[in-house]
């Protein structure tokens, strides 16, 4: 069968149609994602987020509710909170060795390195492609 136009009707039809099941699909998943959320949450703290978010809605010169309100920690200041946290628990007699062998600020500071290693190896590997040794001539 032979379309009239690059864009005929057959066209629309099958783009109406994928339309469809998009909303369709996503309406089933918007549904199942949040019958998680109100399920894993305290109920008051579920209504309050459904009317923070419906007010955000209504008016979207508010606050965006999913916008990042807390600022980004330095490693720096990690490393300073770190350090008066581990004071504190020695001063209260607590070693943290009764807990792990592994205290909590080498884990977060290996995580912060390991973070900043991918990093470097996506800038690598954008910068120089497949090459990321030197290519001997």
């Amino acid at each position: 069968m032979e379309l009239p136009l690059p864009h005929g009707r057959w066209d629309l039809v099958i783009d109406v149609r994928s339309l469809i099941n998009i909303s369709v699909t996503t309406t089933g998943r918007r549904t199942y994602h949040k019958g998680i959320f109100t399920k894993s949450l305290p109920q008051q703290d579920v209504t309050k987020w459904t009317k923070i978010v419906e007010a955000w809605e209504a008016d979207r010169t508010k606050l965006n509710p999913f916008a990042r309100t807390v600022a980004n920690k330095t490693e720096a200041a990690m490393h300073l909170q770190l350090a008066q946290e581990d004071a504190q628990d020695k001063l209260a007699g607590l070693d943290g060795d009764e807990f792990h062998t592994t205290l909590l600020k080498d884990m977060i500071l290996q995580g912060i390195q390991l973070e900043a290693s991918q990093w470097r190896i996506t800038w690598l590997n954008k910068e120089l492609g497949l090459h990321l040794t030197p290519v001997s001539t």
